[in-house]
């Protein structure tokens, strides 16, 4: 029998497909191991997704707006100039009063694809409360703010009266403010909703702007 260094050759032959059948256990273990973080990485990101997701709009809600906000908001890249508009359904409650719920949800539903179809691509679009919404814009567009949220207001005027069989004709008020230096969003939240409190005390269906 063929002989190596004293070992023989089916020795030889055993101990490779030992190393072999190691090596493929490894290989398919760490496979499996890769193969699971990816799994885990995109339940947890559908997790995540779904908690900051309103169900009924498809924008983001309140937590979902927030985390983006701060972020524009503070780090490296501070956005300081970054405005703000807060929209609100007017006369809400007797909508739904007058015309049940689901008849207020497809006045939410329409006016959230408005929103989706008049702001930037680079808006942090949100639903914040009931009837109440927000959007982002970046630095740079304080000036195209009240463009939107006039674009907004209009074509849900127009829109509108359709969602309720003519009887009612739903509007909304709006309010916009630009971020100061150094100023939090908490502060940039106030003062946005300052404006969007004059339209609604100004006969609502309108937009104002605080400085």
């Amino acid at each position: 029998v063929f002989q190596v260094s004293g070992i023989t050759a089916g020795r030889l032959e055993e101990m490779y497909w030992q190393i072999v059948s190691i090596s493929d256990a490894l290989i398919c273990s760490t496979l499996a191991v890769a193969i699971f973080a990816m799994i885990a990485v995109d339940v947890t990101e559908n997790i995540k997704t779904e908690a900051e997701t309103d169900v009924l709009s498809g924008l983001l809600n309140r937590r979902g707006f927030e985390a983006r906000a701060f972020g524009v908001l503070s780090g490296p890249t501070v956005d300081a100039h970054a405005t703000v508009i807060l929209g609100d359904l007017d006369h809400f409650k007797s909508i739904n009063d007058r015309f049940g719920h689901g008849s207020g949800d497809r006045i939410i539903g329409a006016f959230s694809d408005i929103l989706r179809n008049k702001a930037p691509h680079d808006a942090i679009i949100a639903r914040i409360g009931g009837e109440e919404f927000a959007i982002m814009l970046p630095a740079g567009s304080s000036i195209a703010a009240h463009r939107v949220a006039e674009a907004v207001r209009s074509t849900f005027k127009e829109i509108a009266p359709g969602i309720v069989s003519n009887e009612f004709n739903p509007t909304a008020s709006f309010g916009i403010a630009t971020a100061r230096k150094d100023e939090g969003l908490l502060g940039l939240m106030e003062r946005a909703d300052r404006a969007l409190y004059q339209a609604k005390n100004q006969g609502r269906d309108c937009v104002r702007q605080v400085a």
